[in-house]
């Protein structure tokens, strides 16, 4: 491993190598709601396959996908304890709190018109 490439990347490496065909998306850390468009997008391409997801981004980005999964119940989530954490970098104190209001009819298997 080189100093800088992110252990992330090395398990992402593992994992094309054993699973082969893979794809990759980008979410959001903050936006919940775009979040669970962008999972159930990807979710609405395997339709007809075992779709297992494990959330280890924000506790915001997680929140999106739950939503995903109320929307799908077929998805199955489950909980990666990490392995390493990053200890000295993972947070800076501050003053200010971030507050995300989820409606209630977000956590609705299908949303309300």
């Amino acid at each position: 491993m080189q100093e800088d490439e992110p252990i992330g990347g090395m398990m992402l490496d593992m994992i094309k190598s054993r699973v082969g065909d893979l794809n990759q998306f980008e979410i959001s850390c903050t936006e919940i709601d775009s979040v669970e468009t962008v999972v159930s997008e990807q979710i609405s391409k395997f339709k007809d396959c075992n779709v297992f997801i494990a959330p280890m981004n924000t506790k915001l980005s997680t929140v999106g996908v739950a939503g995903a999964a109320f929307r799908h119940p077929n998805v199955q989530i489950c909980y990666a304890s990490a392995t390493q954490y990053n200890i000295r970098g993972y947070s800076t104190p501050s003053d200010q709190v971030l507050v995300a209001k989820v409606d209630h009819d977000f956590w609705r298997e299908t949303p309300v018109s």
